[in-house]
């Protein structure tokens, strides 16, 4: 099973992880340690059926990404501009501090939103 089916899919490298949660009105992709060109192809595949289910809206949960380049923000835009197309919507969750600065300095602050955070709590970011 994978994660359009509910089962989390985990890929991870050292202490860098990419996964996916689904629940029934959106998938969650959760990001965790350092995101440059070591996980570029797995980020890419990984919101890339993400977005291709054509189910729900998707959550980026930044809050444990300790560093993340260039790549990775395109990554996020792109999901964000297809999902778009299909009036589906992509919203970053409580990014971390050096994940928000990165969002600053690119000027996508309105990627970041107001979502259940997971604790089913609704959080402005």
């Amino acid at each position: 099973m994978g994660p359009l089916e509910g089962t989390p899919v985990t890929h991870a490298i050292g202490q860098t992880r990419i996964s996916t949660s689904r629940s029934t009105d959106r998938t969650t992709v959760w990001l965790r340690g350092d995101h440059d060109l070591s996980t570029s192809a797995e980020l890419s595949a990984m919101i890339s059926g993400v977005v291709a289910s054509g189910l729900g809206d998707v959550v980026v949960d930044l809050s444990a990404v300790s560093f993340m380049d260039a790549g990775t923000i395109g990554h996020i835009v792109g999901a964000s501009n297809r999902l778009a197309a299909q009036s589906r919507v992509l919203v970053v969750r409580e990014p971390s501090t050096p994940a928000r600065r990165v969002l600053q300095i690119c000027g996508l602050e309105g990627l970041s939103g107001t979502v259940p955070d997971r604790d089913g709590v609704s959080s402005g970011l």
